[in-house]
């Protein structure tokens, strides 16, 4: 969970997999979500853009690549959403494109720009074009995978997974295994209602080579002669199989929040187990930052009680772990939340920290929220917790202004995240791994829930990239001189 920052003028040596350089896609995508956009069209390359309707300085574009890039006399075609900001500087200025992906899986990169792209614009001087492109099956980009009729369907299914917490306490309790069963039996309603009512072609069409592979479409329709690529979590998953796959176009990438890309495509529960291994190390940071900031910029450094006692990560940390106990034997009862009535537990805090520590710009609001439920008030931590489901409507799909696929939460993650599981799902029942992970790490539990859900789930992806991982069997460079650079101040990257 440790952010670290590997930039690479050009990436590191990587392996290569033969690739067939096939004919440039010259073609903007004729889809129908397009028929509803009237705004002027501009044209770069052999990809026409259109003023984007919903954020007026960005320019889109809806792209046809291959279904099934392994059986290319099949006509299926995928139309993949891009966004670009342009580039600030002239035009004699300007270094090409930096491709996105922030993450997920499942992770819109139009999304991404629309909201951080001037943010990244200004980190490279305004010399490039930012361009986010939706992944298979995510967002905008269709056809689309989502097997449900409509967004509030997947919305209370997870309402419910969120609200059956996890076994905080271990494993050692027979309602505690119980309670395993129903979150594993819960999980399985998104692979049942997928092969009653989804798209298998597409549900083992979005797997992370197949997006490789759109990208290189997307460049050379791009008329660059290179990729420049950031990705952050798993788009370093992506990112590392794109250098592995097509080390000759790589030119400048990063790769924030480095992923485990062997263990992606051999291991989905080792990938998990190694996504967890610092936490505690983040966690620690993150009271020790609290400590160092002192009361006046950070609420939970203010002593508790009556006490004067100047506060370390130590003591911080000694109170947290208090927290936990006390929620564990009495869960906090909240009457009047915005999101309506309940109790927070345990469990529910230990959900709060995970993807919190995931983004330090959320961690003074954190440090307020922690202060209060020490003090007995529970509606902040309640409310940030089950705040995405307080709007609950059975809105149809194509409600926005795209007359696309644009759900809060459609379970883009789980086509991607479980479909390279092969027989590797069936390695740890779900109560074993739940227990692992609760002994590597303080958000442990969660975790297992979230990598736990591709038990027994049914799409497998079309292609998977096999390796070489290693120099030595057979890894090729890349096609520039790797630099690196890491924000962790004496750590080797």
């Amino acid at each position: 969970m440790l952010s670290t920052w590997i930039f690479l003028i050009v990436t590191s040596t990587v392996p290569v997999l033969s690739y067939n350089p096939r004919t440039p896609v010259t073609a903007l995508s004729a889809s129908a979500n397009q028929g509803v956009l009237t705004s002027a069209q501009h044209r770069g390359s052999n990809i026409s853009w259109f003023d984007c309707p919903d954020h007026d300085k960005t320019l889109c574009a809806f792209f046809d690549v291959p279904r099934n890039y392994s059986n290319l006399s099949n006509t299926d075609t995928v139309s993949i959403f891009i966004r670009r900001l342009p580039a600030r500087v002239p035009v004699e200025e300007r270094l090409g494109s930096i491709l996105v992906n922030p993450g997920g899986p499942g992770g819109s990169g139009g999304n991404f720009v629309a909201f951080a792209g001037e943010w990244l614009s200004t980190l490279v001087d305004g010399k490039y074009d930012i361009l986010g492109f939706d992944p298979r099956g995510t967002n905008l980009t269709g056809p689309w995978t989502t097997c449900f009729k409509s967004e509030a369907e997947p919305m209370r299914v997870q309402l419910q997974l969120e609200s059956l917490g996890v076994p905080y306490r271990g494993l050692d309790f027979a309602q505690d295994r119980a309670l395993v069963k129903d979150i594993s039996a819960l999980q399985a309603t998104h692979n049942a209602a997928c092969l009653k009512n989804g798209n298998r072609k597409m549900l083992e069409s979005t797997g992370t080579v197949s997006v490789v592979r759109d990208i290189v479409r997307i460049v050379e329709a791009l008329g660059e002669d290179g990729i420049n690529y950031w990705g952050c979590s798993y788009g370093t998953v992506l990112g590392a199989t794109l250098a592995a796959m097509r080390p000759d176009l790589i030119r400048r990438m990063v790769l924030d929040g480095v992923a485990n890309a062997e263990a992606w495509f051999n291991d989905i529960w080792q990938w998990g187990l190694d996504g967890m291994q610092d936490t505690h190390k983040t966690l620690t940071g993150f009271l020790s930052t609290c400590a160092e900031a002192g009361p006046e910029f950070c609420a939970f450094a203010v002593p508790p009680g009556t006490s004067n006692v100047t506060q370390t990560t130590e003591t911080l940390r000694n109170r947290l772990d208090m927290m936990f106990v006390r929620l564990v034997e009495h869960p906090v009862v909240v009457l009047d939340p915005p999101v309506g009535p309940g109790i927070f537990t345990a469990a529910n805090l230990q959900k709060l920290l995970l993807p919190l520590l995931y983004k330090p710009h959320t961690w003074r609001g954190l440090m307020q929220i922690l202060t209060s439920l020490e003090q007995g008030d529970a509606t902040p931590a309640y409310t940030a917790l089950y705040a995405p489901y307080m709007d609950i409507k059975p809105r149809p799909y194509d409600h926005n202004v795209f007359n696309a696929l644009c759900s809060i939460i459609s379970y883009p993650e789980i086509a991607i995240f479980c479909s390279l599981c092969g027989c590797s799902c069936d390695k740890f029942s779900l109560d074993a791994y739940t227990r692992i992970m609760g002994r590597i790490s303080p958000t442990g539990e969660n975790w297992a829930k979230v990598v736990g859900g591709c038990n027994g789930w049914s799409f497998r992806a079309s292609e998977r990239y096999t390796g070489p991982w290693t120099v030595e069997a057979g890894l090729n460079r890349t096609r520039w001189r790797p630099y690196h650079a890491s924000v962790d101040r004496g750590q080797d990257v």
